[in-house]
């Protein structure tokens, strides 16, 4: 029998779960004891051994230290939830979501302190936005910010490519996009943490490339109007009705920085294409490959800009839909990729290059860095390699 956790503070047991999002009978079940027993530990009355105190760590993310703390420590993991209901407040968030919230907030904590440290004070993202403004001149105005134009735009070849460029333009704004998985793309596709310096955008890796890009520029905009939270891009789904006007305005301000709206009306398809009523499916694919953008993007600039009917459009959506249901179906089991990637994929390159710019001037340590970048540090060789081009600056060897 191993030996007991005493003195651990019944408060912070229940707090460590509760902040994990996990049921009394889910934690229970994770360390393999019934929920009766886990109910003593939290009422004080017995303690968990070592060894399942660390399997509770471990399920819920948490350094293992955490549980000697004498009080539940003050976290903020509060998050506007545009998912809302009428009537249902608190919307369902899994562990995985909870995870990801704390991890975002704890990472934007670490860069502001990073980008002080290399640079002073981070700047300001340059725009702000109103919910009265016209959507059409605040996605104008984004790209302006952006700096990428229509030249570049059709130059790219892969939706991969274009979302990797938009990403990277976000970021020389100081803008960090990290991307997380586990999280089933129903519960969350994209949420942001928008107070300043130093707003963080987070999409779910299980969405398209396409729907990462709209997702990372639908939340842009919630920065610009200083409303980030968990987002619903649909705008049928019975929010609030503050909400889901939010939601509308940032959809159509991303669909105007995706696909300008003069841009698009100059597009010949545009021009040679009379019927309002009648759109193949082939034009409608072959314009959004050129902009890089879904065909449900493509569908609501047109709609908007009155060159498909209403009927139309309603129908291409729900079967654009459903083949998006199918694709994300499909692609459920992750493409196998070196960690080091998918570490860089996660954390973004403008992250792990502060990372490790503060690294070489040593102000923080291997162990900081492994931490920050959720890796061990046998990676970190060939996370230099990919950033820099280079050979490996920290003589950490794999």
């Amino acid at each position: 029998m191993g030996q007991t956790a005493a003195y651990i503070q019944s408060q912070v047991l229940i707090w460590a779960r509760e902040s994990a999002g996990f049921s009394v009978e889910e934690a229970a079940k994770k360390v393999g004891v019934s929920p009766d027993r886990f109910r003593l530990w939290e009422r004080g009355e017995t303690y968990p051994t070592i060894n399942q105190l660390q399997r509770l760590a471990s399920t819920y993310r948490r350094p293992f230290a955490v549980f000697y703390l004498p009080t539940p420590p003050k976290e903020d993991l509060t998050l506007h939830d545009f998912r809302r209901f009428p009537g249902n407040n608190v919307a369902f968030r899994s562990p995985n979501l909870l995870f990801a919230v704390r991890q975002a907030r704890f990472r934007k904590e670490i860069a502001k302190e990073l980008y002080t440290a290399v640079e002073g004070p981070p700047s300001p993202f340059p725009l702000n936005f109103r919910i009265r403004d016209n959507p059409e001149e605040v996605g104008v105005a984004i790209r302006n910010v952006l700096l990428i134009s229509y030249k570049e735009q059709v130059s790219w070849r892969s939706t991969n490519q274009a979302f990797n460029r938009w990403r990277s333009a976000l970021e020389e704004t100081e803008i960090l996009v990290f991307q997380t998985s586990g999280i089933d793309l129903d519960e969350m596709r994209a949420f942001s943490l928008s107070e300043f310096p130093v707003p963080v955008v987070v999409l779910n890796i299980r969405d398209t490339y396409a729907g990462r890009i709209f997702s990372m520029l639908h939340e842009v905009v919630h920065i610009g109007l200083q409303k980030g939270g968990i987002c619903d891009i649909r705008e049928d789904s019975g929010q609030i009705e503050a909400d889901r006007k939010i939601e509308v305005f940032c959809n159509q301000a991303a669909g105007a920085a995706l696909v300008p709206r003069e841009l698009l009306l100059e597009e010949d398809i545009v021009i040679h294409n009379r019927s309002a009523d009648d759109w193949s499916d082939e034009d409608i694919q072959r314009l959004a490959s050129r902009y890089s953008v879904s065909r449900e993007v493509l569908l609501r600039r047109l709609l908007i800009q009155r060159r498909i009917t209403k009927l139309l459009y309603e129908q291409k959506q729900r079967q654009y839909e459903m083949e998006y249901r199918i694709h994300v179906r499909e692609r459920t089991k992750e493409i196998r990729i070196p960690h080091y990637r998918k570490v860089l994929a996660n954390t973004g390159y403008a992250f792990a290059r502060l990372v490790l710019g503060n690294y070489y001037q040593e102000r923080i340590t291997p162990s900081d860095v492994s931490e920050f970048l959720d890796t061990r540090l046998k990676h970190l060789p060939k996370i230099e390699q990919e950033i820099f081009g280079a050979g490996p600056r920290s003589g950490v060897s794999d």
